[in-house]
């Protein structure tokens, strides 16, 4: 019998995929996730727009439901996706990460808990067809990104969903991407066909970020060079009073941009889409079949 809650490490080929320790163009994931963690911590508005949209869209009812966190990092989902009573396995290529992970989490939490260091093409399922999987800012790493999908697709159960994020804006692409190690950065209607080519059925589509964070983001390409990432994130962990006025920058930013998201511009996208089950009449999906903290909003076609 599999215990409950398990820490496996499973070797791979980081040259065939991005998410081991280092990858194929040699980013090392540890110090990544350490400086992606810090920025989450110093209220980056980014994260923080992008976890609130992914909680709203996050079915309920996890209870007797098995879901997978696919590169989850730290574990921001992960949590979540615990409270709301899933079973959860979660990977990641970072040691560091799901260390990290794992000492945030309840004993009652771990329980319904297991882990894999290894990455999305060394994964071993152990309680799928999943349910749900989360997969978080995470295929724009990756070079070969239909063949992600096509993997995530087949870990899903019928009539399964996945929770989906990526960054929009091919020409943000900048010293902040090099350094998180970006393959690309999306425009929306490349990602749909490739969302429609792996079998799934967009149930929501939610962009977010425009105008204030596209001039974030447009302001730190043309100013910021990937040597002083790192010393702005030491100066912002080290001042509490940095965060402060980080966090009300932030709220003002994600309140406004709120305003614009019917425009369908802006720096990222959030997207839950269902497995799409042969034979199932015409493929229709409707947003009631899934319990949504808020009205999901339907988009019919690209703008």
């Amino acid at each position: 019998m599999i215990p409950s809650h398990r820490l496996t490490r499973t070797p791979h080929n980081s040259t065939l995929s991005f998410m081991g320790h280092h990858n194929q163009k040699g980013h090392d994931y540890d110090a990544l996730h350490r400086y992606w963690e810090a920025s989450h911590q110093s209220a980056s508005p980014i994260f923080s727009f992008r976890t609130r949209l992914v909680r709203d869209l996050m079915p309920a009812g996890g209870e007797g439901k098995v879901a997978l966190d696919a590169g989850c990092g730290t574990g921001v989902y992960t949590k979540e996706l615990l409270e709301r009573g899933y079973n959860v396995d979660a990977f990641d290529g970072s040691p560091y990460a799901v260390d990290f992970l794992e000492s945030e989490l309840t004993s009652a939490q771990r329980a319904a808990f297991r882990a894999q260091v290894c990455d999305l093409f060394s994964y071993e399922p152990e309680r799928g067809p999943y349910d749900l999987i989360i997969f978080s800012e995470v295929l724009e790493h990756i070079p070969d990104d239909t063949a992600a999908l096509y993997r995530l697709v087949g870990m899903l159960a019928d009539n399964g969903l996945l929770l989906l994020t990526v960054p929009l804006g091919p020409e943000l692409y900048g010293a902040e991407d090099r350094f998180s190690g970006h393959e690309r950065r999306y425009r929306l209607t490349e990602l749909r066909g490739r969302i429609q080519r792996a079998n799934l059925k967009p149930i929501s589509v939610q962009v977010y970020g425009f105008p204030l964070l596209y001039l974030y983001l447009l302001a730190k390409k043309l100013l910021l060079k990937e040597s002083d990432l790192e010393q702005v994130s030491q100066q912002i962990r080290s001042s509490q009073s940095k965060k402060q006025v980080l966090r009300s920058i932030m709220k003002v930013l994600i309140g406004i941009d709120r305003l614009f998201m019917w425009t369908k511009k802006g720096i990222g996208v959030v997207l839950l889409a269902k497995k799409i089950t042969l034979g199932r009449a015409n493929n229709e999906v409707s947003a009631a079949e899934i319990s949504l903290n808020q009205e999901t909003d339907i988009e019919k076609q690209d703008q």
